[in-house]
């Protein structure tokens, strides 16, 4: 009866170490795995950065008719019309009624990637347009996007400035037929 109880006792001390070691397996695996994002998720979050303050701050991009175009590192909720003051607003010759502003987004997919359908860039462009002179007109912030990280703000020239360098370019051949009228009065 003693090897009996003691076989018994021996037989439930081990399934219990089992037991224990089944459930260190499965919070040790679980552990891992919740330190690891897909590599999208990775890369949006390395998109931010704490800044002064302790503020989330976004890198973006201006382009065209600014004061400073170029790459800036502005807080999370920066809108489009903040990035160009950043930029030392806009130039003389920009086009306020049509600023594209270009975003890169990772697609959300209803069907399973296959190798026929997979693209090497996950990523697609989704391009807007901001009037931002009737934003300054009708003053409504519903209208300005928020930035995201990453996204291209592009100031393009207005129609004045096409003007200017057409003119530019008239006068220049203009003074090129003068001085050639001229020269052959005097050498002929």
């Amino acid at each position: 009866m003693r090897f009996l109880r003691l076989g018994l006792t021996r037989q439930a001390s081990e399934t219990k170490w089992r037991t224990i070691d089944s459930i260190i397996f499965l919070v040790i695996l679980m552990l891992s795995f919740s330190n690891t994002y897909p590599q999208e998720k990775q890369s949006q979050l390395d998109q931010y950065q704490i800044g002064p303050g302790e503020r989330l701050m976004i890198q973006v991009h201006v382009w065209g008719e600014v004061a400073r175009p170029g790459e800036y590192l502005v807080p999370d909720g920066t809108n489009v019309l903040e990035l160009i003051s950043r930029a030392g607003g806009p130039t003389a010759f920009a086009n306020l009624k049509n600023i594209t502003l270009t975003r890169k987004e990772v697609p959300t997919f209803s069907k399973p990637q296959t190798a026929s359908n997979h693209k090497e860039n996950p990523y697609e462009k989704n391009i807007m347009r901001v009037n931002l002179k009737s934003y300054l007109n009708n003053n409504n912030s519903n209208s300005l996007p928020v930035l995201k990280p990453g996204d291209v703000v592009m100031v393009k020239q207005n129609t004045w400035y096409k003007w200017q360098t057409i003119i530019k370019v008239i006068s220049q051949i203009a003074i090129i037929i003068q001085v050639w009228y001229w020269y052959s009065r005097i050498s002929g």
